[in-house]
């Protein structure tokens, strides 16, 4: 049962890459994954207020010609 419990430790501590792999290799990888993030999560947000402020008007449309 104790190597259970300790198994959850060893996952979440993985091993360190090299230095030199980390400082030339996951520093642009982070900076892109980041950017494309960043992107995704605007023009998905900015598309959802469009299609909200769209379905705004469009109620009150209805509403004023109702």
């Amino acid at each position: 049962m104790s190597v259970d419990h300790n198994r959850p430790l060893l996952l979440l501590s993985p091993s360190r890459p090299p230095p030199l792999l980390s400082r030339t290799f996951f520093p642009p990888i982070l900076a892109f994954t980041y950017y494309v993030l960043r992107v995704l999560t605007a023009s998905t947000l900015h598309r959802f207020s469009l299609g909200r402020s769209d379905a705004a008007v469009s109620v009150r449309l209805a509403a004023k010609i109702a």
